[in-house]
């Protein structure tokens, strides 16, 4: 049986239609390049078959019409590596995962989400539980464990972007314990920065990071690729009531009890070009009881936040 092949008024389609990038989430390249001839381009992109041209290919649907198969709505505008990809590991590339695919990149495309809906979410919760690490006396006792606060801090692509990269400080209120337990997205590839320490460790997918020497005043910055709608990044932070007055001071300017912050910075693309969008979550903190009692995430804006300071990632 014949390959029923993309005309090239399709094949043009699809291309224009993704903006002339890779739809693979991570990807993102510039699949148009100039020609030696001033009077030509280069496409280095594929319209690729979601549902197979012919029997015994990917996802091939017989239920599919000529027509269909040829259709623009049954191709997928991808790098050649990408591609090929696809095709060869087809049991983990579905056709309903390409076509959600195809789908959030010419929604990005287009630019049909305002920006501020491309914030990420901030949860935190205060654990029940805690952690226990060798640090910590081999007795451990009532006293030990009283003196001792948990909190989950998880950034959340609640978007439908994908964060080409993410990075955020996040100070926190009390004196960080020895260890810290990050979890990325599966493929999260990114560093985590302890200022104090001078100390940058690699955190690929998850991993649980162990702090130097003593316990520290703890801001810690983590910068990363590619978070998918959905994933997130997942911070357990063990710290101790401060009995020596290192606990980070109070701003000087606004609500005293915003010393407890988050800021960074995502990277999106919209409507074709990669756009840098900060973002800041202070909270508030009652050190009395060590709880969480309010917060929200929002659109930096410095000069109405006098008590955050920006940083560039």
């Amino acid at each position: 049986m014949a390959r029923h092949e993309f005309p090239e008024k399709t094949k043009r389609t699809i291309a224009e239609r993704a903006g002339g990038r890779c739809s693979f989430p991570g990807c993102d390249q510039q699949c148009w390049v100039p020609n030696s001839d001033t009077d030509k381009s280069t496409s280095v992109g594929v319209a690729a078959h979601i549902h197979a041209a012919s029997p015994g290919g990917p996802r091939y649907d017989p239920d599919q019409s000529p027509e269909q198969r040829k259709s623009a709505d049954n191709a997928i505008f991808l790098c050649q590596d990408h591609a090929h990809l696809i095709d060869a590991d087809f049991s983990v590339y579905s056709a309903e995962t390409l076509r959600e695919w195809k789908a959030r990149h010419e929604k990005q495309i287009a630019g049909e989400v305002e920006e501020a809906f491309a914030l990420p979410a901030i949860e935190v919760y205060r654990q029940s539980g805690i952690s226990i690490d060798a640090s910590l006396p081999k007795k451990v006792t009532q006293e030990i464990i009283a003196g001792l606060v948990e909190h989950r801090i998880v950034v959340r692509n609640s978007t439908d972007y994908e964060y080409r990269r993410i990075g955020f400080k996040l100070q926190y209120p009390e004196l960080l314990g020895r260890f810290l337990n990050i979890q990325g997205p599966a493929g999260f590839d990114g560093q985590a920065i302890f200022e104090q320490d001078n100390v940058r460790i690699n955190v690929t997918g998850s991993g649980s990071v162990t702090l130097p020497g003593n316990d520290f005043v703890g801001s810690v910055i983590v910068e990363g690729k590619n978070m998918l709608p959905n994933d997130s990044i997942t911070l357990d932070i063990p710290s101790l009531a401060d009995h020596t007055g290192l606990a980070p001071p109070r701003a000087d300017e606004g609500d005293p009890k915003y010393y407890f912050w988050i800021h960074g910075e995502v990277t999106v693309t919209l409507s074709n070009v990669l756009k840098q969008l900060k973002f800041s979550a202070p909270l508030f903190y009652d050190d009395a009881h060590r709880r969480i009692t309010a917060g929200s995430v929002h659109a930096s804006r410095p000069e109405h936040d006098p008590y955050i300071t920006l940083l560039t990632f």
